[in-house]
């Protein structure tokens, strides 16, 4: 699975993933989690939203709940749960001191803000807007139009509109609500019924327009900002004709706007932002951390704070004076899609999406961060010469014990950067694959291609081999495993193992093999032959992506992960046996040379490490047998 792809996981699930798999017996120990877990919205995003004041900030997703957070510290305040997915969440009351919120299967509730204590709900209610005052709740019962009080929660008025509601919205001046009923007719989008809040009744209709271009009015009241393709327009809002285009690198799929239409700020389907000046199209910053379209972008209310949401389900904070991300975590801030242990089993390497890669002692302290990568690490390698970091930016780098980058190793063409990593635990040898789908052999003290061999038609996903290094597999994009001669960089036997792709591979005891894919099967084979042993299928909710596998050998244990579950199988029969809560989606495992330590990099930017069996203890050293004195040297008798 490429890299990116592991970043977008479907991770909806993965809470009630998490307590199912708790309510299990599970074979190992809680873990020890590893650096400062992502600014989550455990669903995808639908909006966020300040106080007036700016003092807390609320975001809202078709998910499990709203989430209310602090943006002087970036931490959660509170998270606001019902039945159901959660579909839009608000500020209300005078001093923005509650929030309603909208449940798929719970009608509207009402929390406070800073507690995210429940206080009423309104059972069916449909649909959900809040005054610009925020003293007003509107919401649809039936055919009636709810005005709810927020500070009693008593409806204000109760008026008839007819027919079922899709959504709802106030009008900028705040006197009218839009009801949108739904109709029969084909090719529509149903009807606009527009009710006066002061006469209490529908007093217009319109044929409702699909709005595929959210607009920004700016303060004249006559004109708006738009995105549109790879551009801003300036609209008039009288008969919508364009005004004036700003052009821009990416294509608008969010849009914020400073300074009064004076300057933009833009996100795009790749995760990838601009700030740019309207008139010029002069680009003053760019930001690329999101690694899924950026779905929202809000300004705090005094203009010095950007919030950004993304598929990729983060939220991430920005300092618009400089750019710089707040509250970043000091570890990695994105997916970690490689973790390795060093041969001594001492220290423990992991690689992310944030272009980073981090040496860390076995009891969680952070020893080295290499963060300058220009694209993603998809492979580590903690070794006798340092820390060794492979990157989408086409280079493998060696850190040093002291964080200085001691050896750059460019590579050539356009898709040979490397996509695996591993090294001989013997002589510290590189191994790696790539993305022209060669595996490469490298000397582990400076870089230098040792050999090479190119037998996937794909990139490589996966690279494995045992402690000598005489025995390498290697899992490819193409759906295929090789077994490798060493020696002379060539193909033993190239077999097809999982339709849609080897998505993890490692070597087990008693030269077995074993391989996994998106296709919800683990698989294991005989090294020295190529020839497949057995296979299951994980059929856990439908058949989980599998990311990666290792064999814990002292456990008798083959693992795989699949989302927010390790799912463990019994090494001689890969029948099950049990299973092991996440509080993430792991996107890649290691386990130590001794087998007694664990590592799974999560989609959280952090760590999970698990202690699967005490470490070994060496004899103690047996106490040396007495000896005779040793004679005192001969002394010059006194004159």
């Amino acid at each position: 699975m490429p890299p990116r792809d592991l970043a977008v996981l479907a991770t909806l699930f993965v809470a009630s993933a998490f307590a199912e798999a708790q309510a299990q017996a599970s074979p190992l120990a809680a873990p020890q989690v590893l650096g400062t877990p992502l600014r989550r919205l455990d669903g995808l995003p639908l909006d966020a939203v300040f106080t007036r004041d700016g003092s807390l900030l609320l975001t809202s997703c078709l998910g499990p709940m709203a989430q209310v957070w602090d943006p002087r510290t970036g931490k959660r305040v509170a998270a606001l749960t019902g039945k159901g997915a959660a579909m839009r969440a608000w500020f209300c009351g005078a001093k923005d001191e509650r929030i309603a919120a909208a449940f798929q299967d719970d009608g509207v509730r009402l929390f406070e803000a800073r507690t995210g204590k429940a206080i009423a709900s309104t059972d069916r209610a449909v649909g959900l807007a809040v005054s610009s005052d925020g003293t007003t709740v509107a919401t649809t019962k039936g055919e009636d139009l709810l005005l709810l009080d927020p500070a009693t929660w008593k409806p204000k008025a109760t008026i008839k509109f007819g027919g079922t509601a899709t959504t709802l919205r106030f009008t900028d001046d705040g006197k009218q609500v839009v009801v949108t009923v739904s109709t029969k007719e084909k090719r529509s989008f149903g009807t606009d019924k527009f009710v006066d809040l002061a006469q209490k009744k529908v007093v217009s209709e319109q044929e409702a327009k699909l709005e595929l271009r959210k607009q920004y009015p700016l303060a004249d009241g006559k004109t708006a900002l738009r995105g549109f393709a790879m551009s801003v327009q300036k609209v008039s809002l009288a008969d919508d004709s364009v005004l004036a285009t700003c052009k821009l690198p990416i294509v608008a799929t969010s849009l914020a706007v400073l300074k009064d239409g004076a300057e933009v700020i833009v996100g795009d389907n790749d995760g990838r932002m601009v700030h740019a000046e309207f008139a010029t199209g002069n680009v003053l910053r760019r930001w690329g951390e999101h690694n899924n379209s950026v779905t929202d972008l809000t300004v705090s209310p005094d203009g010095t704070l950007l919030v950004s949401m993304s598929w990729d389900q983060t939220i991430r904070l920005w300092n618009l004076a400089d750019g710089k991300e707040l509250f970043a975590s000091p570890t990695h801030n994105n997916v970690v899609t490689a973790v390795a242990f060093a041969a001594d089993g001492k220290q423990l390497a992991s690689g992310g999406l944030d272009n980073s890669a981090i040496l860390w002692s076995t009891d969680g302290k952070l020893l080295v961060r290499h963060a300058e990568h220009e694209y993603a690490v998809i492979g580590v390698a903690a070794a006798a010469a340092g820390l060794w970091s492979a990157s989408q930016d086409r280079s493998l780098r060696l850190t040093d014990v002291a964080g200085k980058e001691v050896t750059r190793v460019v590579l050539d063409g356009k898709y040979a950067y490397a996509t695996a990593m591993t090294s001989v635990a013997a002589d510290g040898t590189l191994i790696t694959g790539h993305r022209d789908g060669t595996v490469q052999w490298r000397d582990g003290k400076t870089g230098v291609e040792l050999r090479r061999g190119d037998f996937h038609t794909n990139a490589v996903n996966a690279v494995a081999c045992d402690a000598t290094g005489m025995q390498v597999v290697s899992g490819g994009g193409d759906g295929h495993l090789v077994f490798w001669d060493v020696a002379a960089a060539t193909s033993r036997k190239k077999v097809a193992a999982h339709e849609d792709g080897v998505a993890g591979v490692c070597i087990g005891p008693g030269g077995q093999a074993f391989s996994c894919g998106e296709d919800g099967a683990l698989a294991q084979w005989d090294v020295a032959t190529g020839e497949p042993v057995r296979s299951v299928t994980i059929d856990d909710d439908g058949k989980p992506d599998l990311a990666a596998v290792v064999v814990l050998e002292k456990l008798g244990l083959v693992v795989a992960a699949g989302g927010g579950v390790l799912h463990c199988r019994k090494l001689s029969d890969l029948a099950p046996a049990g299973t092991v809560a996440l509080p993430a989606a792991a996107v890649s495992l290691a386990v130590s040379a001794d087998g007694t330590r664990l590592a799974a990099g999560l989609e959280d930017g952090t760590v999970a490490l698990f202690a699967t069996m005490p470490a070994p203890v060496a004899p103690p050293v047996p106490a040396a047998k007495p000896t005779k004195p040793a004679a005192p040297a001969p002394t010059k008798p006194k004159k």
